[in-house]
Protein backbone atom coordinates (compact mmCIF):
# COMPACT_ATOMS: atom_id res chain seq x y z
CA UNK A 1 0.00 0.00 0.00
CA UNK A 2 2.74 2.55 1.33
CA UNK A 3 4.73 1.74 -2.14
CA UNK A 4 1.47 2.58 -4.24
CA UNK A 5 0.69 5.20 -2.48
CA UNK A 6 3.99 6.40 -3.28
CA UNK A 7 3.84 6.35 -6.77
CA UNK A 8 1.04 8.40 -6.99
CA UNK A 9 2.32 10.82 -5.01
CA UNK A 10 5.63 10.34 -8.17
CA UNK A 11 3.12 10.22 -10.60
CA UNK A 12 1.82 13.73 -9.38
CA UNK A 13 4.69 15.09 -9.19
CA UNK A 14 5.21 14.35 -13.18
CA UNK A 15 1.94 15.46 -14.17
CA UNK A 16 2.74 18.71 -12.09
CA UNK A 17 6.20 19.36 -14.16
CA UNK A 18 4.08 18.75 -16.96
CA UNK A 19 1.74 21.22 -16.64
CA UNK A 20 -0.63 18.89 -16.49
CA UNK A 21 -2.35 20.17 -13.28
CA UNK A 22 -5.81 18.22 -12.92
CA UNK A 23 -4.30 14.90 -13.13
CA UNK A 24 -1.45 16.14 -10.96
CA UNK A 25 -4.48 16.95 -8.60
CA UNK A 26 -6.06 13.88 -8.95
CA UNK A 27 -2.63 11.62 -8.44
CA UNK A 28 -1.81 13.68 -5.14
CA UNK A 29 -5.39 13.56 -3.75
CA UNK A 30 -5.33 9.51 -4.41
CA UNK A 31 -1.90 9.19 -2.76
CA UNK A 32 -3.32 11.10 0.43
CA UNK A 33 -6.63 9.31 0.74
CA UNK A 34 -4.56 6.09 0.67
CA UNK A 35 -2.29 7.69 3.10
CA UNK A 36 -4.97 8.45 5.29
CA UNK A 37 -6.77 4.99 5.06
CA UNK A 38 -4.14 3.32 5.28
CA UNK A 39 -2.34 5.65 8.50
CA UNK A 40 1.11 6.45 6.44
CA UNK A 41 1.02 10.07 7.93
CA UNK A 42 4.45 10.98 6.84
CA UNK A 43 3.59 10.31 3.47
CA UNK A 44 0.63 12.04 3.74
CA UNK A 45 2.28 15.39 5.07
CA UNK A 46 4.72 15.15 2.46
CA UNK A 47 2.21 15.17 -0.46
CA UNK A 48 -0.54 16.95 0.95
CA UNK A 49 0.72 20.84 0.29
CA UNK A 50 0.54 19.79 -3.26
CA UNK A 51 -2.90 18.84 -2.90
CA UNK A 52 -3.03 22.44 -1.90
CA UNK A 53 -0.81 23.91 -4.48
CA UNK A 54 -2.83 21.86 -8.00
CA UNK A 55 -5.90 23.33 -5.67
CA UNK A 56 -4.83 26.77 -5.98
CA UNK A 57 -3.90 26.48 -9.50
CA UNK A 58 -7.58 24.81 -10.13
CA UNK A 59 -9.08 27.85 -9.07
CA UNK A 60 -9.78 26.77 -5.67
CA UNK A 61 -8.00 28.87 -3.10
CA UNK A 62 -10.08 28.43 0.18
CA UNK A 63 -9.42 24.84 -0.24
CA UNK A 64 -6.18 25.11 -1.05
CA UNK A 65 -5.41 27.72 2.45
CA UNK A 66 -7.24 24.80 4.25
CA UNK A 67 -5.42 21.64 3.37
CA UNK A 68 -2.48 23.90 3.72
CA UNK A 69 -3.41 24.70 7.40
CA UNK A 70 -3.87 20.84 7.57
CA UNK A 71 -0.94 20.29 6.27
CA UNK A 72 0.82 22.96 9.42
CA UNK A 73 -1.32 20.83 11.83
CA UNK A 74 -0.34 17.65 10.89
CA UNK A 75 3.35 18.45 9.94
CA UNK A 76 3.41 19.90 13.95
CA UNK A 77 2.00 16.61 15.05
CA UNK A 78 4.75 14.63 13.50
CA UNK A 79 7.64 17.07 14.04
CA UNK A 80 8.56 17.37 10.48
CA UNK A 81 9.67 21.17 9.70
CA UNK A 82 10.42 20.39 5.98
CA UNK A 83 6.43 19.62 5.61
CA UNK A 84 5.67 22.21 7.97
CA UNK A 85 7.72 24.90 5.99
CA UNK A 86 6.25 23.93 2.76
CA UNK A 87 2.59 24.18 4.38
CA UNK A 88 3.19 27.52 5.68
CA UNK A 89 4.50 28.23 2.18
CA UNK A 90 1.14 27.26 0.41
CA UNK A 91 -1.11 29.15 2.82
CA UNK A 92 0.94 32.30 3.15
CA UNK A 93 1.43 32.17 -0.92
CA UNK A 94 -2.33 31.56 -1.25
CA UNK A 95 -3.58 33.79 1.32
CA UNK A 96 -1.81 36.72 -0.30
CA UNK A 97 -1.97 36.41 -4.10
CA UNK A 98 -5.11 34.70 -4.12
CA UNK A 99 -7.62 36.02 -1.22
CA UNK A 100 -5.71 39.40 -0.34
CA UNK A 101 -5.54 37.97 3.31
CA UNK A 102 -2.36 39.74 4.22
CA UNK A 103 -2.70 39.28 7.92
CA UNK A 104 -2.87 35.33 7.51
CA UNK A 105 -0.35 35.15 4.53
CA UNK A 106 2.43 37.65 6.96
CA UNK A 107 2.42 34.84 9.58
CA UNK A 108 2.51 31.96 7.24
CA UNK A 109 4.96 33.36 5.55
CA UNK A 110 6.88 34.41 8.14
CA UNK A 111 6.43 30.86 9.76
CA UNK A 112 7.72 29.41 5.84
CA UNK A 113 11.01 31.84 5.92
CA UNK A 114 12.08 31.16 9.97
CA UNK A 115 11.23 27.39 8.87
CA UNK A 116 13.63 27.13 5.35
CA UNK A 117 16.22 29.02 7.13
CA UNK A 118 16.50 26.54 10.03
CA UNK A 119 16.61 24.09 7.08
CA UNK A 120 19.60 26.20 5.27
CA UNK A 121 16.82 25.60 2.03
CA UNK A 122 17.92 29.10 0.12
CA UNK A 123 15.14 28.56 -2.47
CA UNK A 124 12.47 28.53 0.01
CA UNK A 125 13.87 31.32 1.94
CA UNK A 126 13.93 33.13 -1.88
CA UNK A 127 9.82 31.91 -2.51
CA UNK A 128 9.52 33.65 1.40
CA UNK A 129 10.86 36.84 0.30
CA UNK A 130 9.17 36.56 -2.71
CA UNK A 131 5.79 36.74 -1.28
CA UNK A 132 7.12 39.06 1.42
CA UNK A 133 7.83 41.54 -1.41
CA UNK A 134 4.05 40.79 -3.23
CA UNK A 135 2.78 41.65 -0.06
CA UNK A 136 4.75 44.88 0.64
CA UNK A 137 3.49 45.99 -3.17
CA UNK A 138 0.01 44.91 -2.21
CA UNK A 139 0.62 47.59 0.98
CA UNK A 140 2.06 50.09 -1.68
CA UNK A 141 5.63 49.75 -0.67
CA UNK A 142 8.17 49.10 -3.44
CA UNK A 143 10.96 50.19 -2.16
CA UNK A 144 10.58 47.52 0.51
CA UNK A 145 9.52 45.46 -2.26
CA UNK A 146 12.73 45.61 -4.28
CA UNK A 147 14.83 45.35 -1.15
CA UNK A 148 13.38 41.82 -0.37
CA UNK A 149 13.38 41.00 -4.09
CA UNK A 150 17.40 41.95 -4.22
CA UNK A 151 17.83 39.77 -0.81
CA UNK A 152 15.77 36.62 -2.36
CA UNK A 153 18.72 36.85 -5.39
CA UNK A 154 21.57 37.26 -3.56
CA UNK A 155 23.37 34.20 -3.60
CA UNK A 156 20.77 31.86 -4.74
CA UNK A 157 22.17 29.43 -7.71
CA UNK A 158 21.36 28.87 -10.36
CA UNK A 159 18.89 26.32 -9.35
CA UNK A 160 16.92 28.91 -7.27
CA UNK A 161 16.79 31.10 -10.06
CA UNK A 162 15.27 28.29 -11.93
CA UNK A 163 12.72 27.64 -8.82
CA UNK A 164 11.60 31.39 -8.15
CA UNK A 165 13.97 33.34 -10.67
CA UNK A 166 10.83 34.44 -13.18
CA UNK A 167 8.37 35.29 -10.16
CA UNK A 168 11.56 37.37 -8.83
CA UNK A 169 11.94 39.53 -11.99
CA UNK A 170 8.86 40.14 -12.19
CA UNK A 171 7.95 41.48 -8.64
CA UNK A 172 11.25 43.75 -9.49
CA UNK A 173 9.81 44.88 -12.67
CA UNK A 174 6.71 45.86 -10.96
CA UNK A 175 8.08 47.61 -8.27
CA UNK A 176 10.36 49.56 -10.57
CA UNK A 177 8.98 53.01 -11.55
CA UNK A 178 11.18 53.59 -14.36
CA UNK A 179 10.70 51.48 -17.62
Amino acid sequence: VEAEATALGGLGDGYYLQGRLRSAHEQFSRCVALAREHGLAKLEVSVLHMVGWTEQYLLMARSAVEIGLQGVALAARLADPRAAMLSHALVGEVAARCLGDLELAAAQVAMARELAEKLGAARFVAQALANEALMALQRGSSERARVLVRQALTGLGEAGRRHIGAILYGLLARATDSA
